[in-house]
């Protein structure tokens, strides 16, 4: 979270203190409104409980605060808190929360999330709140609660047995009202106990004493008639402290008896003095600010305009210290909160500077131990400031010995002895025994000269740099000032910034501004100067250095002015870089400090950081000095610091004062809760069922975990966090503190938040947070099993259902075979009849077929009751008209149908017997009812989907045989019809030449006439009986034997005739099958065309095309003879012929003649599977 960081006055012990009237120094502090998530900036009231958290009341809302968020309660219509309003806050041993609001009592249950109020009860007066409007409430020791209610009874309540005990406070203010005290409005506001039997009542009208057993209310008085701020009671003094809204301080002694009262000053601004702390120190709110009680004279902090380093403006309403220290201040602005026991920073203002200028006023600092005195420097007003460290006394500087008004100061540093005191047109040494500041005359003295630096190399002379004039020195055994001549000396006529000798003594380092960095050697008098050049090119940013300094180890640091901070090593002879690139927050650095061991503090415009030389590449940046615009001022003016080494502090001078800080831990932090609080899924919160555990379902695609470490001191906390069996490292908290994870695995897990400092130090674990992720239901036990149930459970039934298929396809074989070899379908129908019964088990069975012509199906077969003497008769044989009854209706729509109870059913038809269960299939040849097996059963619901399939089965079986009967039948009677028409003819002609030729045996010429006829005929019925064979044989039916028979034909008929014939075919393939009847007249319609082409045609060649697909044959002969022209019939027998054959096929025969163009015979037939 974010927050405002300001300094406060530092005045703490067991809370802060100071000896005198005038001590005041700065703390840090952090300030919290209604932008970081507080209800209402206007706040009433703190509570820590049990668990950590820290309750905040505001004239808006109760607020729950975790270190980094808010939680909001409010008033809702729902179970809620009774009122907005917050009084006052406490807590008992179980978590729970009371606050007085008002309008009611609350209490928030800690398990269970949920509200209870208390209010006036007007029917039980002597059990109830005494009134809806509550000021102040507090638990004592025995868990009893006290409650204040305005001008109603005192009371008290045992929450346990939910019991008040009253005190009768109206009754006890009319024996003073009028008499002791103004008359009219008597309010207890706030109250505080001393001991188990005493309370002190703190009222707008005075201080009452109340003696709990004896309930015995004593007016004590003070001369006040107002409202209070505050009130507390100081134990070691036995004295009880009330604060006016007018903004007195009442001290009540219970010792002497006697009121005091004062008016407390507010403290100086800027610090007159800087002193150490004082102990058992009282803070009380007020209109003015925070009262500080103690030892000395009560003192006034307040807000002052401009400094956001002081406390929010509009006075304090409440202030309270909990377990660990912590001082939190409520104010109409927000709230402050304030570590006592760190001292890690620290600020002294001097003078009435903003922290919010953008130049730095304040220029160096510097301790000396000699003295004991604090030495600093400012440009404006122009002048040092001495602090007494044994005093704290602050006394600022503005002339020199002779009176003559300081010029601005830049640098103050103690050098060979002595301290020295660098302006902008002169330079001065202290002299201790006048503490005085007396000039140090140099030729460079002049107006515009900015004194920069000053140091002491090893033969003793004092060294200057200067922005303007560059670097000169006194010589300490000539006592004169001289300049440096080298080859390369035009840098000491420009600007000088920094002056640093290395750890041998032997080399002085000067930085520039504009003309790179040199050192130079002592002994030899020899320059080396490090700029940019084709061997260094990362040297650029040394020709602007601000800054150098030497580590304990001798490497030298430069602070650059634009590219981070070089460090050279003596070994390497070399300059390193370190600057953003290198992940530093910076590139301009002001000035540098070695600090304690390895660490080295880094001066920027925004705030201080620090590095530890040995790893360089991390900058650690000092947190919570957001405060002060700016650290720098102009390029000529330095900005130096000081580090303490007896305090271990550094030292930054800044917005017209100090800063003073302290890297090591002010005090050891206690471990402090670190909590899960809230878990979220897709689906919204998720609630731990028992502490720290909870449930979550695998369908889930993001976990959130949210958590908090209860922990709200000043020193810079990290979290991380860790998912045991998932994370291999622990993982850096986002700043929201919510550790987000997605798709998690099934399984059992452990989270767990860890806090460290920033050097990774473990301050503080929390307790495992343990959940299970639950496996999808096919992946648990009980799904396993029901599984494996389900599988052995589908094993048999496969097993059965095999079996049962094998049966089943056992007897459909039984009844193929059955009825392979019947030759009719009166031989067909009782054959199924008595297999049902036989095979099937069916007590009846009855074969219905179709006639078509009167629309009624008769009883052709049956087995059981209406077959009773085994022979082919039928007893009672009736018939079915189309529609009428089971039967009937199933042979009108072709559907079969099973009737579990024939009771419900009104189309039944009793015939021999009535019985309950009826099942009807129908027998369908070329999609039309042909027949319909029916079978009846005495019980309910005897048939099933078996037995539906079954007979459906069987009726298809039946249908195929009769089927095949029937074409049998058919092409019987097509093939005696040809050999009769053909055959028959041929033969009459045959018997009717020879009869004549047997006349005519005179006449040899004649018979032979004769005999050639006889002998034509003869030939054509051998090729009508060849013609027939071949069509009746099956393995004929393929497309390519077709196609053979064909080009026998065309040869012999062909050749002879002297026509040419040109056979043009499709890829054909044994798969394409014709019938024998489609085969048959296939090729007749083929040599009829071809014989009329012979003929008729005279043609010299004739084309034949056999084209075949995978949807039709098209057969074409095409000759190139003379054609003739057609006639709107056919009127040739042949022709005919050719058109019936066609038809017979469910073919298309196209005949296309062209006079003087030969003639084409087309036949196009539909293959169909």
């Amino acid at each position: 979270m974010k927050f405002n960081v300001v300094f406060f006055f530092l005045a703490l012990g067991g809370m802060l203190h100071f000896h005198t009237a005038s001590a005041q120094s700065y703390r840090y502090v952090r300030t919290y409104t209604e932008q970081h998530g507080l209800s209402d900036n206007r706040v009433t009231c703190f509570y820590k409980d049990v668990h950590g958290y820290v309750w905040i009341g505001t004239r808006n809302g109760l607020n729950r605060y975790d270190g980094h968020s808010f939680k909001v309660y409010k008033p809702t219509s729902k179970q809620s808190i009774s009122n907005e309003i917050i009084n006052d806050i406490t807590g008992d041993s179980a978590g729970n929360i009371w606050v007085a609001t008002m309008n009611g009592l609350n209490r928030l249950d800690h398990a269970t999330g949920k509200w209870t109020t208390w209010m006036p009860d007007n029917q039980n007066k002597q059990n109830t709140l005494p009134n809806n409007l509550v000021w102040d409430i507090e638990l004592d020791k025995n868990g009893k609660l006290w409650i204040a209610s305005d001008v109603f009874s005192f009371a008290s309540l045992d929450y346990t047995k939910n019991q008040f005990d009253l005190y009768d406070w109206p009754g006890f203010v009319k024996t003073i009202s009028g008499i002791r005290t103004p008359k009219g409005y008597h309010s207890i506001l706030r109250f505080v106990q001393s001991n188990s039997d005493t309370c002190w009542l703190g009222t707008n009208k005075g201080l009452v004493m109340l003696n709990i057993r004896t309930k015995q209310f004593t007016y004590l008085g003070a001369a006040y008639n107002d409202q209070l701020s505050d009130m507390q009671y100081d134990s070691i003094r036995r004295k009880v402290l009330l604060v006016t809204e007018e903004g007195s301080l009442w001290e009540y002694g219970l010792d002497s008896g006697t009121f005091n009262v004062h008016q407390p000053e507010s403290e100086p601004y800027p610090s007159t003095h800087f002193n150490a702390l004082e102990t058992h120190e009282h803070w009380l709110a007020s209109a003015g600010g925070i009262i500080r009680y103690g030892n000395r004279t009560p003192v006034r902090m307040h807000h002052v305009p401009g400094l956001d380093f002081s406390i929010p403006p509009g006075g304090v309403h409440r202030v309270y210290t909990d377990d660990q220290k912590m001082i939190w201040i409520g104010t109409p602005n927000g709230f402050s909160l304030i570590d006592s026991r760190d001292q890690s920073l620290r600020f002294v203002p001097l003078t009435p500077a903003s922290d919010k200028d953008g130049v730095n006023r304040m220029t160096s600092v510097w301790y000396d131990d000699a003295t004991e005195f604090y030495f600093v420097t400012c440009r404006n007003p122009a002048g040092v400031f001495m602090i007494d460290k044994k005093t704290g006394r602050i006394q600022p500087i503005q002339t020199d010995a002779s009176g003559k008004r300081l010029p601005e100061c830049n640098l103050i540093k103690k050098v060979a002895g002595d301290i020295w005191l660098l302006t902008s047109s002169a330079v001065y040494r202290y002299h201790t025994t006048s503490g005085t500041f007396k000039p140090f005359p140099t030729p460079f003295d002049i107006s515009g000269v900015q004194f920069t630096d000053v140091l002491q190399d090893a033969s003793g002379n004092i060294w200057f740099s200067t922005f303007g004039e560059g670097v000169f020195y006194y010589d300490a055994r000539d006592k004169a000032f001289k300049r440096i001549i080298t080859s390369t000396d035009t840098f000491l006529l420009r600007g000088a910034t920094a002056l640093e000798r290395d750890i041998s003594g032997q080399w002085m380092w000067v930085a520039t501004y504009g003309s790179d960095l040199y050192r130079y050697h002592v002994q030899n008098n020899s320059m080396e100067v490090f700029s940019e050049s084709l061997k260094h090119t990362l040297y650029k940013p040394l020709n602007l250095v601000n800054d150098l300094e030497t580590d304990h180890q001798g490497n030298m640091w430069a602070a650059t002015h634009a590219g981070g901070v070089f460090t050279y090593s003596e070994r390497l002879k070399f300059f390193q870089p370190f600057d953003m690139m290198n992940g530093y927050r910076y590139n301009e650095y002001l000035a540098l400090k070695k600090g304690k061991g390895n660490m080295l503090y880094l001066l920027s415009r925004k705030g201080v950081s620090y590095i530890d030389i040995t790893k360089p590449q991390t900058e650690q940046v000092i947190p919570y000095l957001s405060a002060f615009s700016s650290f720098g001022s102009f390029a000529e003016v330095p900005h130096r610091m000081f580090y303490d080494v007896q305090e271990n502090e550094l030292i930054v001078p800044v917005a017209g004062g100090l800063l003073f800080y302290n890297h090591e831990p002010q005090y050891p932090i206690e471990g402090f809760k670190i909590v899960a609080d809230e878990v979220f899924a897709e689906s919204g919160t998720i609630e731990m069922k028992d502490e720290g555990y909870f449930q979550l379902s695998l369908d889930h695609k993001r976990l959130s975990i949210h958590f908090a470490g209860l922990y709200y001191g000043a020193t810079p906390v990290l979290y991380q966090y860790k998912m045991e069996g998932l994370d291999k490292d622990w993982i850096q908290a986002n700043p929201l503190l919510i550790a987000e994870y997605q798709n998690l695995p099934k399984g059992h897990y452990s989270f767990q938040i860890r806090a460290t400092d920033v050097n990774g130090v473990e301050m503080a674990r929390s307790e495992p947070v343990v959940f299970y992720v639950q496996p999808p239901f096919y992946d648990t036990w009980w799904f396993k099993l029901l599984v494996a149930v389900c599988v052995l459970w589908i094993v048999w039934r496969v097993i059965h259902h095999l079996q049962n298929r094998i049966r089943d396809e056992r007897i459909l074989n039984q009844f193929a075979t059955s009825l392979y070899g019947k030759n009719s379908v009166e031989d067909i129908f009782w054959d199924v009849a008595s297999n049902c019964v036989k095979w099937l088990g069916y007590p009846d069975c009855v074969v219905y077929q179709h006639d078509e012509k009167r629309k009624v199906l008769v009883q052709r077969s049956a087995a059981g009751p209406k077959n009773p003497k085994q022979v082919r008769e039928i007893f009672n044989q009736i018939e079915l008209p189309l529609g009428v009854g089971v039967v009937g209706s199933v042979g009108a729509t072709g559907k079969a149908e099973r009737i579990s109870n024939t009771f419900k059913d009104k189309r039944y038809v009793v015939d021999d017997a009535i019985r309950l269960s009826e099942i009807t299939v129908p027998i369908k040849i070329d999609g039309k009812v042909f027949g319909v097996i029916d079978s009846e059963h005495p019980q309910k619901n005897y048939y099933k989907r078996r037995d539906m399939r079954m007979l459906k089965k069987i009726a298809a079986i039946c249908a195929e045989r009769i089927s095949k009967f029937m074409t049998e039948e058919r092409l019987r009677s097509k093939i005696a019809r040809d050999l009769h028409d053909e055959m028959g003819s041929v033969l009459t002609s045959i018997n009717i030449l020879s009869k004549v030729a047997m006349t005519k045996t005179n006449d040899i010429q004649t018979m032979e006439s004769y005999l050639d006829k006889i002998k034509s005929h003869s030939s054509d019925m051998m090729e009508n009986m060849s013609d027939i064979v071949w069509a009746i044989n099956p393995s004929n039916d393929s497309i390519d034997k077709l196609l053979s028979r064909m080009k026998e034909f065309a040869a012999e008929l062909l050749e002879p005739a002297g026509i040419k014939a040109n056979f043009i075919t499709t890829e054909i393939t044994d798969t394409t099958l014709l019938n024998l009847e489609e085969r048959k007249d296939l090729y007749l319609i083929f040599k009829e065309a071809l014989h009329n082409a012979v003929k008729y045609s005279r043609a010299t060649q004739i084309d034949i095309e056999l084209l075949v697909s995978e949807q039709e044959i098209i057969l074409r002969v095409t000759d190139n003879g003379v054609g003739f022209r057609m006639n709107p019939s056919f009127s040739g027998n042949g022709l005919r012929n050719m058109q019936t054959r066609a038809d017979e096929i469910s073919a298309t025969l196209r005949i296309v003649p062209a006079n003087g163009k030969g003639t084409m015979v087309e036949l196009m037939k539909r293959i169909t599977s």
